[in-house]
This record gives structure tokens, C-alpha cells and sequence, in this order.
């Protein structure tokens, strides 16, 4: 993760990549916006809880574990919600969005979330 700017502030957003076949791993990269300057995403709460992360993703080309619940949700999600698997799909969700492991990071961003739910064209509540 690249430190996120106070001023201006920014977020990150998820870029769901298509993928040929259902077998692929999602492949995502990770952007960096200042949040007067978002491009058009939705928003994806995930709810926690106690999770096996075992399922892969390719993060920037790096393997990242998820729930399997949660990785059948960004895959499928382009198909069933936007109805086209072809298109990158800008998400945030907070735990991809923001840096889990940096409690200064975290500490910041979570008082930000309403406003960047806000700015989402929809947001999802995942609670699987």
C-alpha cells in the first residue's frame, strides 16, 4: 500500500479487471484518488467476522487471501450487478480499500467511510 495523502485526502479504489473465464483469479489493481476527484464506483461494505482467508485474488500482482464468500462476490459482481463482464469495475471496499495492517491508516479513513459512501453510485452491504 502507497501512504495515503491528508491534504488533499484521498482513497483508494479497487479496479476489478474482466477476466476470460469464470476459472481465472479476479486480478484487481489498486488506485489512488483525492476524493473531490473519485471516478464514478461503487461501494462494498464488508461486514467482519471470524473468516477463512484461503481463497487467491491478484492485487497490483500479488496474491492476496480472501474469504471464499468474498472472492465469489468480486468475481461475480461485474456479470450479476453491472451486467457486463468486459468493463473494469471501480469498488471500494473497506477491507481492500484501506490498509488493514496500518492502524494510523485505519484510525483516519473509518470516520471517512460516509463520505465515501456517499460519493458511490451504489452501495453494497456484503455479509457473507
Amino acid at each position: 500500500y502507497t501512504p495515503l495523502r491528508l491534504d488533499p485526502r484521498e482513497a483508494r479504489l479497487l479496479l476489478l479487471h474482466p477476466a476470460d473465464e469464470a476459472t481465472e483469479h479476479v486480478c484487481c489493481t489498486l488506485e489512488t484518488y483525492p476524493l473531490t476527484d473519485l471516478p464514478q464506483f461503487f461501494a462494498i461494505e464488508n461486514a467482519r467476522g471470524h473468516r477463512e482467508y484461503r481463497q487467491p485474488i491478484e492485487v497490483d500482482g500479488a496474491a492476496l487471501f480472501l474469504s471464499f464468500a468474498l472472492e465469489r462476490f468480486l468475481r461475480y459482481f461485474p456479470i450479476r450487478v453491472i451486467r457486463n463482464p468486459r468493463v473494469v469495475v471501480p469498488v471500494w471496499i473497506d477491507a481492500l480499500s484501506i490498509n488493514q495492517k496500518d492502524s494510523i491508516e485505519r484510525a483516519r479513513q473509518v470516520p471517512r467511510m460516509g463520505e465515501i459512501y456517499d460519493c458511490a453510485i451504489a452501495v453494497f452491504s456484503y455479509i457473507g
